[in-house]
């Protein structure tokens, strides 16, 4: 399996609660894809948000850009809210939106809420 090489760039942010301390974004690119780490002065990692357009990039379960939209709903357990060829999942303050467009997974946004 091909492993998609990364450009990775280190954006480093100020705490918004203790200014003196720096927490640092990752910024990973890979062809049209882009997916944001956010990583705490303590080292508390987590997603921060991302596109990802390349069906390279895999998430859990085998999910990834390129799946016909049967097989994808086959993936999980309960019946999906689709709103026409969207699809909105909130888990844990991340916001996942997978866009389908002639029955195959084409687009999957992802958003974080943190303070």
């Amino acid at each position: 399996k091909e492993n998609p090489s990364f450009k990775v760039q280190k954006l480093l942010r100020k705490n918004t609660h203790y200014p003196e301390k720096t927490d640092t974004i990752y910024d990973f690119r890979y062809k049209k894809s882009q997916i944001f780490f956010y990583k705490t002065h303590t080292g508390k990692e987590f997603l921060l948000a991302g596109k990802i357009l390349n069906s390279q990039i895999e998430l859990v379960n085998g999910i990834k850009v390129g799946l016909p939209k049967s097989v994808f709903t086959d993936r999980f357990s309960e019946n999906l809210p689709f709103t026409g060829d969207s699809l909105q999942l909130i888990s844990e303050g991340t916001k996942y939106t997978f866009i389908f467009k002639k029955d195959k997974l084409r687009r999957i946004n992802i958003d974080n809420y943190f303070d």
